[in-house]
């Protein structure tokens, strides 16, 4: 079900970078995702159905097709379940009709304080760019701060999140991605599209942006790079970073 609201979808568009927006709308790769797609999501699926209670108000913040809520729902039985998507026009189809999906920005996320008992987030933060990585950290911590906001005390904050070890190379990554972008260029070797803009954020800060959380869990998951990002360094220590909070 759609109940999106455009009014805040493009209230917060200005926050982002217009190109990101394009390229999940073109991208047909997020459009028809089922069933697991993280090595993470069976944790997550698992830890749903060992600690809700209740009848609990889940919220996933960029779930595009709705893969992970619909195992919720299955599994987990649970019937309250909102993916608030940057691009909802994209994804109307949803991997399960009982998911309701809205239009919305993690930077302004169109609901009231307080009001979630689960928040998932999963490979957001990297997404979040502005015009420089300053702006873009911002943009992740700010986004943490949102989502914050709208947790119920004691809800649980569910983060999957790409990470690059080195500051210093992920640096690198988002200046060649922003320049090709804006010249509309790309690099196959690289896999860097004209309308992909990345800020990859280190373990210790994106866990440094949810200090006014509580730490439940906390697991690294190394990627192995291909060697032309392992020889050229810029990608050559990545990963995913999964993180399970405690709004206190």
């Amino acid at each position: 079900m759609y109940i999106g609201s455009e009014y805040y979808l493009f209230l917060s568009m200005s926050d982002l970078d217009n190109k990101v927006v394009s390229h999940f709308s073109e991208s047909d790769q997020y459009k028809s995702r089922k069933g697991i797609v993280h090595r993470q999501d069976r944790n997550i699926i698992n830890f749903i159905k060992d600690f809700a209670s209740g009848d609990p108000k889940i919220l996933e913040v960029g779930g595009g097709s709705g893969a992970l809520l619909a195992l919720v729902h299955n599994e987990a039985k649970i019937e309250y379940l909102i993916n608030c998507e940057i691009v909802p026009w994209t994804y109307k189809n949803q991997a399960d009709a009982s998911i309701s999906l809205c239009g919305g920005s993690v930077l302004c996320l169109p609901f009231c304080a307080e009001c979630f008992d689960i928040i998932i987030m999963k490979n957001v933060l990297h997404h979040l760019v502005g015009t420089s990585r300053a702006q873009s950290k911002y943009n992740a911590k700010k986004a943490i701060e949102e989502i914050r906001r709208v947790a119920k005390l004691n809800a649980y904050i569910i983060i999957l999140e790409q990470y690059n070890e080195h500051s210093f190379f992920a640096d690198i990554v988002f200046y060649i991605c922003r320049i090709l972008s804006l010249y509309g260029g790309s690099s196959r070797r690289f896999s860097i599209s004209r309308n992909v803009i990345v800020s990859f954020l280190t373990p210790s800060e994106i866990k440094k942006y949810c200090l006014e959380l509580e730490l439940l869990c906390s697991d690294k998951e190394r990627f192995k790079p291909n060697r032309l990002f392992k020889y050229t360094l810029l990608m050559g220590d990545i990963g995913h970073l999964f993180l399970i909070l405690r709004n206190k």
